[in-house]
Formats: structure tokens, sequence, C-alpha cells
């Protein structure tokens, strides 16, 4: 059963970790420049201010999950 966490964990962490790496790209794919150019400041801050905190946060759990991995 020890096991069975272990790899999950180990799963959950790497796929966090390449969500996290993916998710650098996803401004310039979407094309998120052109598409808020037209909101008002406050929105534009607020749209990325939502958009770092989803980052940090799937970052932090990438790293917690890695770290619990007692192999």
């Amino acid at each position: 059963m020890k096991d069975l966490l272990n790899y999950g964990l180990l799963f959950a962490g790497f796929g966090l970790t390449a969500l996290v790496i993916a998710s650098l790209w996803i401004p310039k794919v979407l094309g998120w420049k052109e598409k808020l150019k037209d909101l008002s400041p406050l929105m534009k801050e607020l749209w990325w201010t939502y958009s770092f905190y989803v980052w940090a946060s799937n970052c932090f759990f990438a790293v917690l999950a890695l770290s619990l991995i007692h192999i």
C-alpha cells in the first residue's frame, strides 16, 4: 500500500511539474497579449495576478508531492 502511495505521489509530482513548465507557453500560444489589449488596466492586472496564482499553486503542489515521497 505504501508503494502505491509513493508511485501516486511521484506521478502527481511529475505531472504537475510538466504542467508548470507547459504553462509558461500558454499566454503566447493562446495570444493573450492581443486578446487582453481591449481590457482596462485593472482587469489586465487582475487577469495576470490570477494566472500567476494558478501557476504558483501548481508549482507548490508539485514540490509538495515530490517532497512527500519516501523511496
